[in-house]
């Protein structure tokens, strides 16, 4: 066995012997290399349906975060819950109720991240989602009926510990089950679904924010209803995760949840020798899959990596801009109803950039993306603040200061949002993952926490007052950011769980990750130019050439 952290070029794996069943698995490594988004999407169509169930579960995700913020937006909340504090004309919540209700149900999000991944380690991911589903529909309902602030407040907490669950597990299962050619796509859908869940929000705020009921706020619980109800009729029938089947050394029920997610039985089988290769490798590497083994060996360097891409998240205004936008609106001199209406524009730009992603992410990588994203946005908070110090004195100002906050929400999700969950789900071991990722997210929910709790304190109008100019504060800690990640971040794109594990086993510096030829790869190019010989579909003067290029 080898030591901890040092990469065995040759494994022999039980139940996958140098046979025809690795040479197949081996095979099936580079034909994922090779595969384009129509061809797996034809190889895999039940693959795509239950990543299109987990995204839709992360759109209830994202519909709850945003309704935190929307409601603090609407008058008639505002007055039946902020015990008559009455400021420049508006009812308002005390700063410490605003940041009570933003801060506290993202701080059991971190909870429920850890309770979810360890969980879902010993009971399976759809036992566990099925759960957090469950308490997640319960919650809402107490947020329905509430008459008080403090029950209100109590539903927020509960459901924000069910979403972290949804969260962590929602990401990795996508990741795990994603075929190599589409999963930087699929895990940056991760990031669609929140910007989805938002802009329905914006469009339900807009259409009842200003009613003078209590319909105008109870109207975005009982949406959340209408997430979960379809989450809970669909999601019992989730296939499990193969990996966490084999972990447990139950292959017949991998095999199983594979053909499930497979068309046919040829590709589950070659999938499942995939999985037993990729994950005794793992174990044979980091020897266990305990939360302190992220952070012993080479997996310290990968979880540091997990949780700096996340890092950026909070650090760089998201909580300002998606909890109070509309909040800032209003302060800024716009009225309530024009507020909702430039929301549903920036949740537009939101799914924009997301999308706008998505043709980037897999042809130059996710290293550009994620550093000119960065960039892009460091430049945009710098104007939010510059314009913002002359918002309440100009009109002109004020438009450009309304313009840039609502661009926030394209080059956010264009660059650092989307990138970040491919990022933290493929960079992690196999052995691994669940455990990283949850890691990675309670870094981002962990500061997001802070900063919501903070913010009210900064930008209200009778405490701080920096409304809009807060965007120089973040502008000075993404710089920082963007060094770290230039100088440590490397590139990820295109490579197997596998070769993931030799590169970081290998302590490859991070400049070289792309150039890299690994042993992992060299052995599927011909494990597939061998299997493509005995089917007939190339010939041996093919393969020789393709081996002096490769040399």
């Amino acid at each position: 066995m080898s030591k901890e952290g040092e990469f065995q070029d040759e494994v022999e794996v039980p139940g996958v012997t140098a046979t025809e069943a690795e040479i197949n698995a081996r095979a099936a490594q580079m034909a994922a290399h090779k595969d384009g988004y129509r061809a797996a999407f034809k190889r895999y169509p039940k693959i795509f349906f239950w990543i299109g169930v987990m995204l839709w579960m992360l759109i209830l995700m994202g519909f709850d975060n945003s309704a935190g913020g929307q409601v603090l937006s609407i008058p008639k909340f505002r007055e039946n819950f902020g015990g008559g504090l009455f400021v420049d004309g508006n009812f308002l919540l005390s700063a410490s109720w605003q940041s009570a209700i933003q801060a506290g149900p993202t701080a059991m999000n971190v909870v429920g991240l850890y309770v979810g991944s360890y969980t879902a380690d010993h009971l399976g991911k759809r036992i566990v989602l099925f759960a957090a589903i469950c308490i997640s529909f319960a919650a809402i309902g107490v947020e329905y009926s509430c008459k008080t602030i403090e029950t209100f407040f109590a539903g927020k907490m509960v459901n924000g510990f069910a979403l972290g669950i949804m969260s962590a597990l929602c990401v990795s299962y996508v990741a795990e089950i994603s075929p190599l050619s589409i999963r930087g796509i699929a895990t940056g859908c991760c990031n669609l679904s929140q910007t989805i869940g938002p802009f329905i929000g914006s469009i339900l705020g807009n259409y009842v924010g200003t009613k003078n009921n209590d319909w105008s706020y109870k109207s975005l619980f009982v949406a959340q209803w209408l997430f979960g109800g379809i989450a809970i009729l669909v999601q019992p029938w989730m296939p499990e995760s193969p990996a966490f089947y084999l972990k447990k050394g139950k292959e017949d029920k991998a095999r199983k949840q594979l053909r499930r997610l497979c068309s046919n039985e040829e590709d589950a089988e070659d999938q499942l020798n995939v999985l037993k290769i990729t994950l005794y490798e793992a174990e044979q590497l980091y020897n266990g899959g305990s939360y302190i083994q992220c952070f012993k060996g080479t997996n310290l360097r990968r979880t540091l990596l997990a949780g700096l891409v996340f890092f950026t998240h909070p650090m760089s205004g998201v909580s300002f801009n998606s909890s109070y936008g509309p909040f800032i609106y209003q302060l800024i001199g716009i009225s309530a109803q024009e507020s909702f209406r430039i929301g549903i524009g920036a949740q537009v730009l939101s799914m924009g950039g997301t999308i706008a992603s998505f043709f980037i992410i897999d042809r130059f990588g996710r290293r550009p993306l994620i550093l000119c994203g960065l960039t892009a946005l460091m430049i945009n908070l710098l104007c939010t603040g510059i314009t913002g110090t002359q918002s309440q004195h100009s009109a002109a100002a004020r438009t450009a200061c309304v313009a840039f906050l609502t661009m926030f929400n394209f080059w956010y999700n264009g660059g650092i949002g989307a990138i970040a969950y491919a990022i933290a789900s493929e960079i992690p071991t196999s052995v691994l993952r669940t455990k990283t990722v949850a890691i990675a997210l309670s870094v981002n929910q962990g500061f997001g926490t802070m900063w919501t709790f903070v913010l009210p304190f900064i930008i209200n109008p009778n405490e701080g007052n920096l409304g809009p100019k807060v965007g120089f504060i973040f502008f000075a800690l993404s710089m920082i950011n963007l060094v770290l990640l230039y100088l440590f971040l490397p590139e990820i794109a295109h490579r197997t769980f596998e070769e993931l594990d030799e590169l970081f086993a290998n302590h490859v510096p991070a400049r070289e990750f792309k150039k890299y030829i690994t042993a992992a790869e060299v052995k599927a190019e011909q494990a597939f130019n061998q299997k493509g010989i005995a089917d007939g579909t190339i010939n041996e003067k093919q393969q020789d050439i393709e081996m002096v290029e490769h040399a």
